[in-house]
Order: C-alpha cells, then structure tokens, then sequence
C-alpha cells in the first residue's frame, strides 16, 4: 500500500464521501490508505465502504481494499475483491505483497499464482522451473512482512520497547526458518537462474540471503558473480551484497549502497567508500543510479568528493 501519511485530513475527513466527485474519491482513496499505513485497518475498510472502493472502476483501489481485508482476516472477501480484478491487474508484484502474506495457505492463492504465472510467461516466456518460482515468491512476501508494524511500534513505543523487541524477535525467527528453507532448494535446484524463475523470483533468494549473517552471505557472492556473467542474475544484486559483506567485516564498501542510522544526530549516513570519487563509474555498470540520487531517499544530501 502507498505510505500517504495525510494527518491532518485524516483529523478532519468525515464519513460523507461524494462517489461521483472524483476529487473526493481520490482524496478519500488516499486517506484510505494512510489509514491502513498507520495501523487503522478497520477505519480504513470502513473508509473503502463508504466510497465503494469494492465497486470501483480503478483497479488500484480495489486492489488496496483487498489487502486491507487480508490483513484484517477478513480471508474470504479479500480473495472475493482479488478475484474481481485478476483479469485485469495482478502482476507478480502481487505474490510478494507483504499484506497478503495471510492469504497464502489457502488453497484459492494457488488459483492466483497460475493466473499470474500465465501472465507472466505470454509477456517473458515460459518458466524453467515454475515450483521453484513458486516457493520463491512466498520467501519474498515473508521476507517483507512485518516492517510496517515493526516501524509502526517504534513510533508509538519507542526501539527499545518490550512490545518492539518481540516483534523484531518474531522478524527474526522468520528470517532464520527463510534461509533454511532456501538453502534446501538451493541444494536441490542450484541458486536461482533468471532463466529458470524469472528476475523477480530470482531476486527473493538475494533478499533473504541478504537478510541473513555474515557467513551465509559469504558462501554465495561467488555464486551470484558467476551467474551475473552469464546473464543469470543481476548484478545491481551483487553490488548490494557485496556492499554489505564489506560493512559488516568493517571494510569499505564498493558501490555506497549501505547506509546507518545515526541514533544521536537521527540523520542516515553513509558507510565509507573505497575510490569515493569514483563510485558513480562503478554504479553504472551494475545498473545504480548516481549516488546523489541514491541517498536522497535517506534525506542524506550529497555531492562526489572532487
């Protein structure tokens, strides 16, 4: 869902939402997702109700209605509203959504997933190993399950917080049970080729080894460089684990992509850089955007060292 954080039309917004001013709608779709983006899950199905988001020509809000009843465990009319859009949306963004992760042990996800999949092949051709692609997505949704609440508790709580503490265990838990579970399909299929899961799929592998300790990490650069030359992998994945194996044996990074929060000046701030002047150069030709651009999602402003 969009992060819309609208406080102050949410302090004022009432219930009497015009559907046939598209103004309005549009103004109360956004605030519908804020809602759901601090916490507010009911508010914001009743927010999709009032405006008929269910009965919406705009894919999107309907999508976004879905999610917040899968989240609310609303399980059956979540799959009703998914399956009003399947034939005209679902992309495989869809099956690594963190808010549908509650959706996935029911039997009508599998319906989703073929749907998708078929989609996905008449545009990228077809998949060499589709149960592969398959268990990968799922890693993929649980792998960015649950930030949004961890961030939402510090706000509220604080980061040191007991309520925070358990919930990062409980992230932690399910990144340890990810990465066994991927290392027994790497054992039994070998690391993920583009060509076998498509890019997407093969890119889940990288997150939850990204997510894992140092060693794992460690044990598969090797791997993602050679298949990255044979066009199997991507090397904007290698760059960025690369990056964090050299952070975390305290050495300089390579291509800038590994930044910190500093708990004092709370301001992020980067790792340091070998050849600094030269990191755009480097940045290119794994397919990163210039540094500059990079770190203004961290609202760090920075210029190349002359």
């Amino acid at each position: 869902m969009r992060l819309l954080l609208f406080i102050g039309l949410l302090i004022s917004y009432t219930s009497n939402v015009k559907a046939q001013d598209p103004t309005t709608v549009l103004s109360a779709n956004s605030i519908a997702d804020s809602l759901s983006d601090i916490g507010d899950i009911r508010g914001a199905i009743e927010l999709y109700k009032n405006m008929n988001a269910y009965d919406s020509a705009n894919i999107f809000e309907v999508y976004n209605y879905a999610c917040a009843l899968a989240i609310d465990g609303q399980v059956d009319s979540a799959f009703k509203y998914l399956q009003i859009i399947v034939g005209r949306f679902f992309e495989v963004g869809t099956l690594f959504d963190p808010n549908l992760i509650h959706l996935h042990s029911d039997k009508r996800w599998k319906e989703i997933e073929e749907i998708i999949a078929k989609n996905t092949e008449s545009i990228n051709g077809k998949f060499g190993n589709l149960y592969y692609a398959e268990k990968l997505w799922h890693l993929a949704a649980l792998d960015q399950a649950y930030y949004k609440e961890i961030n939402l508790a510090e706000e509220k709580v604080g980061e040191r917080n007991t309520i925070v503490i358990a919930l990062w265990d409980l992230k932690g838990k399910i990144n340890k049970e990810s990465v066994f579970e991927l290392e027994e399909l790497i054992k039994k299929y070998g690391w993920p080729k583009n060509s076998d899961v498509k890019k997407d799929a093969a890119r889940a592998a990288f997150f939850v080894i990204q997510h894992s300790d140092l060693n794992t990490q460690k044990k598969y650069i090797s791997t993602i460089k050679n298949l990255c030359e044979q066009k199997q992998a991507d090397w904007e994945s290698y760059a960025l684990m690369y990056d964090r194996i050299q952070v975390n044996e305290n050495k300089k990074q390579l291509y800038g992509s590994q930044v910190r929060y500093n708990t004092l000046t709370h301001k992020h701030e980067l790792f340091p850089i070998e050849d600094e002047k030269n990191v755009d150069i480097r940045r290119e030709k794994v397919g990163l955007e210039p540094l500059t651009e990079y770190l203004l999602f961290y609202g760090i402003e920075y210029s190349l060292p002359k």
